[in-house]
């Protein structure tokens, strides 16, 4: 099923990457957006919902800001989020969590459509960096894609644009494609975390394969990158754009895009 977030249809949208609970970069994002009069913002996971009490200043001070510039903010899920915390939301009516007044959770397999163009929500990623962390405190089991999430995603088929913390495998990638950076990643991490994060890669492959988005935005890797492929499922190209975290300049961490260029996209999409 198919949404219409709140019947707001946009102009355009700023796509921001990580912010993991910093209100000083996500302040920057919806700063930068009032200034072009952009009131959506879709976040690409690792957000900052956390119940304590640091995180909940950052969610209060970053929906303060939002609500002055009348600026809804919309994220999915990463892998570093406190799931029972954030799965406490009930879901609306329009499929959406509403953590604050105008910050709104997009679950896993969440569709919407803004001028025809057809989104899909995707969060979840794995975290290369469990050694250092704890089950059921500091990370949990639910920041991977399920079977269901995979189904959620798939039964409406295709998708135009989606939004996803994880890049998917085969997917071009500013960190899995330099072998320098994939070096120093298993130094760092190990070679079974490196390894169960490309498999997570794999599932979130699944998605595309069977939804064949013309666009894809992500976070999660904290590096920045625009570059186009050819799908191998499918044989049609997609552009994928990877998003830094947010200390970086608002150039790698933002992308901004307006409904008539994702108009564009989805007719090209859809003539496939």
């Amino acid at each position: 099923m198919s949404h219409n977030i709140h019947e707001q249809t946009p102009d355009a949208i700023v796509f921001a990457g990580d912010w993991h609970g910093y209100a000083l970069q996500a302040q920057n994002v919806l700063h930068a957006a009032r200034d072009q009069d952009i009131h959506h913002v879709i976040q690409a996971g690792d957000f900052g919902m956390w119940n304590d009490n640091n995180h909940q200043r950052f969610l209060k001070r970053v929906n303060e800001t939002a609500k002055l510039y009348d600026i809804h903010i919309y994220f999915v899920d990463g892998n570093h989020e406190d799931f029972p915390y954030l799965y406490s939301f009930p879901l609306e009516e329009d499929g959406t969590r509403r953590v604050r007044s105008n910050i709104h959770h997009l679950p896993r397999g969440f569709r919407w459509n803004w001028l025809g163009v057809d989104f899909l929500a995707m969060g979840g990623a794995y975290s290369v960096d469990r050694k250092w962390r704890t089950l059921n405190s500091s990370y949990f089991e639910e920041e991977l894609i399920t079977d269901e999430d995979i189904l959620n995603a798939v039964k409406g088929g295709r998708a135009d644009v989606m939004i996803s913390h994880d890049s998917p495998a085969g997917a071009p990638n500013p960190v899995t494609d330099d072998p320098i950076r994939q070096a120093e990643g298993i130094r760092q991490f190990g070679q079974h975390a490196i390894y169960q994060a490309n498999l997570h890669r794999q599932r979130l492959k699944t998605v595309t394969d069977l939804t064949d988005p013309a666009l894809i935005v992500h976070g999660h890797y904290h590096a920045h990158g625009q570059k186009q492929y050819t799908r191998e499922h499918t044989r049609n190209r997609c552009d994928v754009i990877a998003l830094d975290e947010g200390g970086a300049s608002l150039y790698k961490h933002t992308v901004t895009t307006t409904l008539n260029e994702l108009q564009l996209i989805a007719t090209e999409n859809r003539a496939k």
